[in-house]
């Protein structure tokens, strides 16, 4: 497996006071650590939980919404759950917003980049 091309250095895509999502130094690809729950994933992966993770959030606003969430993540090589209450999921949300910006932005460098002969 070729590491995907980076053009951004810093290797943590984004932060909070639950975890952090950051660039696996051996795959490069997108690892996201939230409470006691670690999982690697592709960054379409990331985008897809995203979307997941901002349906619930948006549904906690809703009158009678059961709290709390269990969303499973399951890759080829990992099967974790995300136990998450109504604040966690607008965390992670954020969390995963900021990570998959920050993967945009360096996808756009690197074909920036790709075109300008140096």
């Amino acid at each position: 497996m070729s590491c995907p091309v980076r053009i951004l250095t810093d290797p943590i895509l984004a932060e909070s006071s639950n975890g952090a999502v950051a660039v696996c130094p051996c795959c490069g690809y997108p690892v996201v650590w939230f409470g006691d729950a670690r999982v690697t994933l592709r960054p379409r992966q990331l985008r897809a939980m995203l979307a997941t993770v901002r349906e619930v959030s948006e549904a906690s606003d809703q009158p009678g919404a059961a709290w709390g969430w269990r969303l499973r993540a399951k890759t080829d090589r990992e099967d974790v759950v995300f136990d998450l209450t109504p604040d966690e999921t607008v965390e992670l949300e954020a969390m995963l917003s900021e990570a998959a910006s920050a993967l945009e932005l360096d996808a756009l460098l690197a074909d920036v980049l790709a075109g300008d002969p140096l």
